[in-house]
């Protein structure tokens, strides 16, 4: 197919209009007087850059369909959060865990009962690598030595108990014990230290010549295919996390986004023995789409040298895989969107520990690209006890969907115990300071954008606007003018109310999508389950597909609902 002229400097997304979308079935509350209500888009090509601005808008991507729930007519209302992650303050709870963590580690703790788990051959230890360490009260994560320059070798980690004499009476030993330890539960950070700040590519030099576009990728629409200029060259691989313990030797390694029989086997274990799915649901297949495939593309930022766009997040002990975060590394947040792990260790609340790496992964990489100051935890939904886990990250923030204010959690919540839906920007202080209904272009249907029709095997280049054709209106008004200029809407048969040929969706049956499609996730603060993680997928079971239209039906609310 004959495609337009495009500078692969300039990397623009390709969207498909898909509209409201009304389903019956709610994946949260399993009402059956349900009503779970969309907008959604489907991306043949999706830009780190717009992803952003749409996750900005409440959007939230499951596969290669992003979709926004319209929290005034579902019955669940969804609110996208996020954390701010330089202010983040670490429970008690989740102090716990971390020390828990090492206790395990270091073999005096046994996660499993009756036993420690079975574990792989031994990695070997390098040097350069440096454990986590529990800061004292009020030092900021990212303020921590290692954390942006040359980070500590595998040392002893900073938490040893205060020195005590035998000759000391029993009861001084024993408040000294519990002052240290009350020293330890109002830390108010954790840090990683991190081997470097991935992924990043070396600035290009002066004069030196700009790097070749990377090979360009096929897309289908209807049986039609073109070619377009893909985002940079995938990145390596890069160890995040290298931990020596005095039994096990743990580590986090950032890859691109892909599939491997290794993860795949540990998903299937995942979501069979947390999530009851059958033999049938957690296939290669599946899996592959929901976690692996994405037309979310990689883009450098040539200001920072970070490259955007989907990793997963690799967590081995001993060298045998035991956990994957899936996540979506943006211009100014890093999305969780799903994480699963080896059933064997759900007493170590692997939920927790992916969520308090991922925080402080974020901020490493402050120093390199202070704008990316944000964790995107997916949806929040105050009205679903089993999915208000995520506000025990603090502070949080929820987004208003009426005029796209970014409102502390803390201020949501009362209102959100008052009313199952509700304007957030009602929780300011002064909310008449905030501008009404910023999300809604004034005159979407006056807003002319950049389309591409399909003509005989041809892409026809067209200017159009809402006054001209319906629905181009509809697309301005949920993706807000900035972003309907910046893309490219794709006019497809059933835009334009023609018959398909070839139907609706050629793909399988998508399931959750955010991701973490919030679905299924238990909340409790430490429950082996739910374990507090990000990634609303860490506690439900998602599926995605090929076809767009399986995609709709996993964000529609399903059993296997999008993540986040």
């Amino acid at each position: 197919m004959k495609q337009p002229k495009e500078s692969p400097q300039h990397l623009r997304s390709l969207a498909i209009e898909c509209g409201d979308d009304i389903s019956s079935h709610c994946g949260y509350c399993k009402n059956p007087d349900a009503v779970w209500a969309t907008h959604g888009l489907s991306l043949e090509r999706l830009s780190p850059y717009d992803y952003q601005n749409l996750m900005d808008r409440g959007f939230r991507r499951s596969g290669s369909y992003v979709y926004r729930p319209n929290p005034e007519l579902s019955c669940c209302p969804c609110y996208t959060i996020r954390l701010p992650v330089a202010q983040f303050t670490i429970s008690d709870s989740q102090h716990t865990i971390i020390k828990r963590f090492f206790r395990f580690i270091d073999g005096t703790w046994p996660p499993v009962k009756g036993g420690q788990p079975t574990a792989g051959a031994a990695a070997p230890v390098e040097a350069g690598r440096g454990p986590i360490e529990l800061e004292s009260a009020g030092a900021p994560l990212a303020d921590a030595p290692g954390a942006a320059a040359d980070p500590p070798t595998t040392a002893n980690r900073q938490h040893a108990r205060p020195a005590e004499h035998p000759s000391q009476p029993r009861r001084a030993r024993h408040l000294a014990r519990k002052a240290h330890k009350l020293s330890l539960a109002s830390a108010t950070s954790v840090t990683i230290a991190a081997a470097t700040v991935p992924p990043v590519v070396p600035p290009a030099q002066a004069g030196a010549p700009a790097p070749a576009p990377a090979a360009t990728r096929r897309w289908s629409l209807r049986n039609e295919g073109a070619r377009f200029p893909r985002g940079w060259p995938v990145p390596q691989p890069v160890e995040l996390v290298h931990i020596q313990g005095k039994q096990h030797t743990f580590t986090v390694t950032m890859k691109p986004a892909g599939f491997t029989p290794e993860a795949h086997a540990l998903y299937r274990r995942y979501q069979q023995t947390v999530h009851g799915d059958g033999p049938e649901e957690a296939t290669e297949k599946q899996y592959t789409n929901f976690l692996c495939k994405s037309n979310l593309e990689f883009e450098r930022d040539d200001e920072c040298g970070i490259v955007y766009g989907p990793y997963h997040q690799e967590y081995r002990l001993d060298g045998r895989l035991v956990a994957v975060g899936v996540v979506d590394l943006c211009p100014r947040c890093l999305s969780s969107v799903y994480f699963f792990y080896d059933p064997d260790l759900r007493r170590l609340t692997m939920g927790t520990l992916s969520a308090l790496f991922e925080i402080d992964y974020v901020r490493s990489l402050a120093p390199a690209s202070p704008q990316l100051a944000h964790e995107y935890l997916g949806f929040y939904i105050h009205s679903c006890p089993k999915m208000r886990y995520k506000g025990q990250y603090r502070p949080s923030e929820l987004l208003c969907p009426v005029t796209g204010a970014w409102v502390p959690l803390a201020l949501c919540q009362p209102l959100l115990d008052r009313h199952k839906y509700a304007p957030l920007h009602q929780a300011l202080p002064d909310p008449a300071a905030v501008p009404a209904t910023p999300l809604v272009p004034p005159a979407a249907d006056q807003v002319a954008v950049d389309a591409l029709l399909p003509d005989h095997g041809e892409l026809i280049p067209l200017r159009v606007r809402g006054a001209d054709v319906p629905f181009v209106g509809e697309y301005v008004r949920a993706v807000g003018e900035a972003l309907a200029r910046s893309m490219i809407l794709i006019i497809v048969p059933a835009n334009l109310g023609q018959e398909d040929d070839e139907g609706e969706g050629e793909g399988e049956g998508e399931g959750e999508g955010e991701g973490e499609g919030e679905g299924e996730g238990e909340g409790d603060e430490e429950g082996d389950d739910a374990e507090g993680g990000l990634a609303d997928g860490k506690k439900g079971s998602h599926g995605e597909g090929e076809g767009e239209g399986e995609a709709r039906a996993a964000a529609s609310g399903g059993d296997h609902q999008p993540t986040k």
